[in-house]
């Protein structure tokens, strides 16, 4: 039996200006306007920007986990319903 591995809980961990969104290829340079998504099968898609997910969604329709915002005045992510 192999064990499968657990989905994060949180946010991943980014690179600003060496990441690449995931829609547009832009680099992610500006944290304040950054945005993440955890799909169930564990991969984890950064966007420069939430429109650029959002883009992403209604292309692709991954099975989404997790969806992440970050702050626009804080170095912190919010969760969707923050």
């Amino acid at each position: 039996m192999v064990a499968s591995a657990k989905l994060p809980d949180g946010p991943a961990d980014i690179v600003w200006d060496k990441a690449a969104c995931a829609h547009c290829r832009m680099h992610l340079g500006e944290p304040a306007f950054a945005a993440q998504l955890i799909t169930t099968a564990g991969d984890v898609l950064l966007f420069d920007d939430p429109g650029c997910l959002f883009a992403h969604v209604a292309a692709a329709a991954p099975t989404v986990h997790a969806t992440w915002f970050h702050d626009h005045d804080r170095d912190r992510w919010l969760p969707p319903a923050e």
